[in-house]
């Protein structure tokens, strides 16, 4: 527990600014700014506690003029109201502590609200600018007075659903907020107002967003098949608190949809804005259907899974004869043969009896080369021959024809 103003952050307005229920949006509610009003005499001046809100406890809005202006704050009819002088430099932020108290400010006062209900991954309000707009918020979220967690700022403009992703905040203290163990929520105006501002925002709900479920915002993940390897290219277009990727793989022909095991990890930029390219191979894989995907972890140790992607692996043969042409011949023919791996190799000609009746070649033939052999049947008689050739790991032969 810690007494004080629970604001950080000075704002300079010249205008109105409205907080009311505009455009609802889909989710838990946080809060509509529409339940009864209390104004405690006993607060300091501009403050206004906003009765019970939809989390169960009370809300308290609260103003701090820096000076002697004659701004006022005022929550009614759903909307919650700034007003303030020319000039004017207040701190305000809106609380939710369970505490019917805006002088003291309770970490664990909601006793352990699951922000994460149904799914939720992020806090959701819509905005209306009613004169040009270019300002930013900040928000912190409590488990108790040593783990909070902070995305300061959001920065925002014109009209919209405004989004803030839980997986936007970054460790405030201690180990963080747990948002499913939420003790209080604080949410303030930043210092971004750049001229006179008129706003009004909609209720602040948490919701399931779709543009929340990575710490990174993924364009593409694609695997290329060269050989027996993969390669695994992706991009991001923007990264959130993001530690990196694991690459997971799973033989699709022979293990269960189960059975992924991760092969590396190649760390993310961390904090990006711009489009990055990342690659990775994973090498010597058996023939079959092989699939892929990416553990997207964030700092906080937290990870999702993207999308999977299948590819299809065949080993190209080892020891590869050609076949004879011309077939029949006379007086000769011509044949190929290419290995994968280097290696000595006899080839010869030989009679339906087994006979070797021509030594074509013997030595050395490279990997992933063709070598082009030559027969000469001149001394030989019409008839079917046998063309063999034998390596240091397997052995090919074709039949070939001699016509005279």
């Amino acid at each position: 527990m810690s007494n004080g103003y629970r604001f950080a952050l000075s704002v300079c307005f010249t205008g109105l600014l409205f907080f009311s229920t505009t455009i609802p949006a889909s989710g838990q509610t946080v809060d509509a700014f529409t339940t009864g009003q209390l104004v405690t005499s006993a607060a300091p001046a501009g403050t206004v506690n906003g009765g019970a809100s939809v989390l169960g406890t009370y809300r308290d809005a609260i103003l701090s003029p820096l000076g002697t202006q004659s701004s006022t704050l005022a929550i009614a009819a759903g909307t919650y109201t700034y007003t303030r002088d020319a000039g004017d430099i207040s701190f305000i932020s809106v609380d939710w502590d369970g505490n019917n108290d805006a002088i003291t400010f309770v970490e664990t006062g909601l006793g352990g609200v699951d922000l994460t209900a149904g799914g939720a991954n992020a806090f959701q309000f819509n905005i209306t600018a009613n004169r040009s707009s270019n300002f930013e918020i900040k928000m912190v979220v409590h488990t108790d007075a040593s783990n909070s967690s902070l995305v300061n700022p959001v920065s925002t403009s014109g009209t919209g659903v405004q989004t803030i992703c839980y997986s936007s905040f970054s460790v405030a203290s201690g180990t963080g907020a747990d948002f499913a163990n939420v003790g209080a929520v604080q949410f303030d105006t930043g210092v971004g107002f750049v001229s006179a501002q008129d706003w009004d925002m909609g209720q602040i709900q948490y919701v399931n967003s779709g543009s929340c479920g990575l710490p990174v915002e993924l364009t593409s993940f694609d695997a290329v098949v060269d050989g027996n390897d993969v390669l695994l290219k992706w991009q991001t277009a923007s990264e959130r608190s993001a530690l990196g990727f694991g690459i997971e793989h799973r033989n699709v022909s022979t293990e269960a949809a189960s059975a992924w095991r991760e092969t590396a990890f190649v760390p993310a930029a961390g904090e990006s804005s711009s489009l990055r390219d990342y690659a990775a191979s994973v090498a010597a894989l058996p023939s079959g259907q092989h699939a892929f995907r990416l553990r997207v972890v964030d700092v906080d140790g937290s990870f999702e899974y993207s999308e999977s992607v299948e590819v299809g692996v065949e080993h190209p043969e080892k020891f590869v004869l050609g076949s004879a042409y011309p077939n029949p011949f006379n007086p000769s023919t011509s044949f190929t043969l290419s290995v994968k791996q280097s290696q000595n190799v006899e080839v010869g000609l030989f009679d339906l009896l087994g006979r070797r009746v021509v030594d074509v070649y013997s030595g050395q033939v490279e990997a992933n080369a063709t070598r082009v052999f030559r027969i000469d049947g001149s001394g030989l008689t019409t008839g079917l021959y046998l063309i063999r050739a034998i390596g240091q790991f397997d052995t090919r032969s074709s039949t070939v024809l001699l016509v005279k």
